[in-house]
């Protein structure tokens, strides 16, 4: 497995992060993918924070290591959708996600990685990242976040291994 962001200015990167929050809109221009305990993304005015990185090719992703502090802003319930690049926290809300994670104070360490249903994140151009509950905090955090996977773009299928895991 590869961490994507490695490969961000060789090659596909992210066109841009767009993080919403309580319902605005901010773009980081930082780098949310350092784990770093004095820059935190946290959410507004409750537990809610809709994350939506778009890819600039197709990716493929296996796992995300979450790092938050173990308190009461640590996610807990975490929805992930792919190719939903105008997620709203509505849509967040009322769609059926890809993929619902449940963390555990341990899960939020750094290099814990959570493993996806891989067949259910193949040719994504987009990952919505929904933080719908936390440990019983105002806000949530997140210290770092990074997603692991491969780029498709340019990619011989024939010599293509499974890995076992």
């Amino acid at each position: 497995m590869t961490n994507i962001r490695k490969h961000a200015s060789k090659i596909m990167g992210f066109q841009h992060v767009v993080l919403q929050v309580s319902g605005s809109f901010l773009f980081f221009r930082g780098n949310v993918f350092q784990p770093n305990k004095d820059l935190v993304l946290r959410s507004e005015d409750d537990e809610e924070m809709l994350i939506v990185l778009r890819f600039k090719a197709q990716v493929r992703i296996r796992a995300i290591d979450f790092i938050a502090p173990n308190n009461a802003g640590r996610p807990t319930t975490v929805k992930i959708f792919v190719n939903q690049p105008n997620m709203s926290f509505s849509d967040a809300e009322d769609m059926k996600a890809t993929q619902i994670l449940k963390l555990s104070a341990s899960d939020l360490e750094q290099n814990r990685l959570k493993e996806l249903i891989f067949t259910r994140f193949q040719r994504i151009s987009s990952v919505a990242i929904f933080v719908e509950s936390n440990a019983g905090g105002e806000t949530s955090v997140l210290e770092g976040l990074k997603i692991f996977g491969d780029c498709t773009e340019g990619m011989d299928i024939a010599e293509w291994k499974p890995t076992k895991g």
